[in-house]
């Protein structure tokens, strides 16, 4: 057989092989695609099935538990105010201590422990009535005289934020003005932040401020239990929390 001939067989044979081996890639790719309608339906199915027909565990709220947080940092003195971290104590402490004003998705400060506040015609002043029937962990009421306590720790510090409030005066036992050298339109949104927060006076009195950095005692849904530095800080849901929250 010529050398010619030779080569046109081994051409002819790789043709072959290469139809060969694309019929069966053909094969395989099809197989799958069908494969893939087949569970494609099926999952669909079953979704359409599940959600016409929800189980117990898909419709009600699950209360109780332990949830835990885990961050990068711990605040040094995160149960009295003043001294705390803007970003780490004030996220450890936010459990237990709460705020007269808070900011909605917006970032607009709205009424919290402050039912809400009236700003006067000339700008001199703005009155804040306060929510009732709230408590410190404690069994402090949270009044007037709790939220003017809180306000002053800061004006007499001159915290950062209150160079523009002149006092705090007590109207009735749940209404407070907070008095102004000029007007500030940032001091509603500083009170969100870490100058509107509450603790309970009465803690403060009774244990001192040393305490109180590590002893948070506010108006929030979680009551402090322990705190161990570098390790963990352990609420406990707080049944005489102002709100209910199941």
């Amino acid at each position: 057989m010529s050398d010619d001939s030779v080569e046109m067989i081994r051409k002819e044979i790789s043709k072959l092989h290469k139809q060969t081996f694309f019929k069966a890639v053909y094969v395989i790719v099809a197989l799958l695609l069908i494969s893939s309608i087949v569970l494609t339906g099926c999952s669909s199915e079953e979704t359409t099935q599940t959600t016409g027909q929800p189980t117990a565990t898909t419709t009600e709220s699950k209360y109780g538990g332990t949830l835990k947080v885990l961050d990068a940092m711990q605040g040094s003195a995160f149960g009295y105010p003043l001294k705390m971290a803007l970003l780490y104590g004030n996220k450890q402490a936010g459990p237990a201590i709460e705020s007269l004003i808070v900011t909605d998705k917006e970032g607009q400060p709205v009424p919290w422990l402050a039912s809400g506040w009236e700003i006067a015609d000339d700008q001199k002043s703005i009155t804040f009535t306060l929510r009732e029937n709230v408590k410190f962990h404690d069994g402090t009421d949270f009044n007037a005289e709790a939220a003017k306590w809180n306000l002053d720790q800061f004006l007499d510090a001159k915290y950062s934020g209150t160079t523009n409030i002149a006092s705090i005066d007590v109207i009735d036992n749940y209404t407070i003005r907070m008095n102004l050298t000029k007007w500030d339109n940032t001091i509603l949104s500083s009170m969100t932040i870490i100058i509107g927060l509450v603790i309970s006076p009465t803690a403060f009195k009774e244990h001192g401020q040393e305490w109180c950095e590590t002893h948070p005692v506010g108006t929030g849904p979680f009551e402090f239990v322990s705190f161990t530095p570098d390790v963990n800080t352990i609420y406990k849901k707080f049944d005489g929390y102002w709100q209910d929250i199941g």
